[in-house]
């Protein structure tokens, strides 16, 4: 069924130029639908006949082998998601393994950085305290000439360098110990979200499997709804 045509007025509006300026002429294009043969066809009586005799035509159900070859090829389908869920999932712990292996090479140079940074700062402080030393130690010898003020200046400085090794030690330990922790965290939540990776799509596998197998039934089931549906019941 043709729509009638718009008017002219309208046709004008559609087929002029947006941007035009006003001292341009406006074209308008009459179509004749309704004055002349040719534009439209009227839908002969048969017509609709033949579409109803065709969808009143019973489909022949489908042979066992077409049955198996679909049952085989689903099999087939479900077996590549499977193969493919399996591909993705391993790519992920994979990538998450990286993840966590790089993350341990930073801290371990983060670590050894801090460590390096703070044997330079040892060993700064370490001459400073020898050069202090030994002006002490020479003022006290210019003041005294004993064996007493040497022998104590030796001792404040065994005793000032254990300290600062203590001292170190102590920061070496706090450090291991936090990045011992930083690590056992990073572990964890690596294999908590591994964890919810895997169960998020084992959870979509099982969805799509039980929608692959609803329209299978539904496709199983659809001939012989409509053979049921289009039988006639005979009159008593």
């Amino acid at each position: 069924m043709v729509s009638p045509a718009p008017s002219a007025p309208s046709c004008a509006r559609a087929l002029a130029h947006p941007l035009s300026a006003p001292s341009q002429t406006s074209i308008k294009i009459i179509i004749p639908v309704h004055d002349e043969e040719g534009w439209t066809t009227a839908c002969s009586p048969d017509a609709g006949a033949s579409v109803k005799a065709r969808l009143q035509e019973a489909k022949s159900p489908k042979s066992p082998e077409t049955l198996k070859r679909i049952e085989e090829r689903a099999a087939q389908l479900h077996q590549l998601h499977l193969e493919a869920t399996q591909q993705i999932a391993a790519k992920y712990n994979l990538r998450a393994k990286e993840v966590v292996a790089a993350r341990l090479r930073r801290a371990a140079s983060s670590r050894q950085n801090l460590l390096s940074r703070f044997e330079e700062q040892a060993t700064h402080q370490e001459e400073n305290q020898r050069l202090k030393r030994q002006q002490l130690t020479e003022r006290l010898g210019l003041r005294k000439s004993g064996a007493a003020a040497v022998h104590a200046a030796r001792a404040a400085a065994q005793a000032e360098k254990e300290h600062r090794a203590a001292v170190i030690r102590s920061r070496e330990e706090e450090c291991a110990r936090q990045a011992e922790k930083a690590r056992a965290q990073m572990v964890q939540r690596v294999a908590y979200h591994s964890k919810q990776a895997l169960a998020k799509a084992t959870a979509v596998k099982e969805g799509r499997k039980e929608s692959l197998e609803i329209k299978q039934e539904q496709m199983l089931a659809l001939p012989l709804t409509l053979t049921l549906s289009l039988t006639p019941i005979p009159n008593p």
